[in-house]
């Protein structure tokens, strides 16, 4: 099971530009690694998933941005941490395009 999801995790990547940036704005943390992101995303894997659920309210697309604001909420325990974490908030994701279709910026904006 766990090939599949890093398949998935490798999908994503190539969607990413090579001098991409993953911004995290209200923690002010950025990715600009890809090997990084993976290992990071692969080691998501270990957390104990309750519940998870994505709601997406809206959609702005413009020529090389869009704006996608969703609502997550879940019940997740993250493998180092010995408590669950449950979350309910409205987040606001932009991402921005590069001339080949690529992912050159994300902006997470966390409610």
């Amino acid at each position: 099971m766990r090939v599949i999801y890093c398949d998935e995790i490798d999908y994503f990547i190539s969607l990413l530009a090579d001098d991409f940036t993953d911004e995290h704005v209200k923690f002010k943390f950025v990715y600009s690694d890809k090997s990084k992101l993976r290992e990071d995303m692969i080691s998501k894997l270990n957390d104990e998933v309750i519940y998870s659920s994505i709601e997406i309210n809206e959609i702005m697309v413009g020529a090389d941005v869009v704006f996608v604001k969703m609502t997550e909420s879940g019940k997740v325990k993250p493998a180092h941490l010995d408590k669950t974490i449950k979350y309910n908030k409205t987040n606001i994701v932009s991402l921005e395009f590069n001339q080949l279709g690529l992912i050159k910026h994300i902006r997470r904006h966390h409610g």
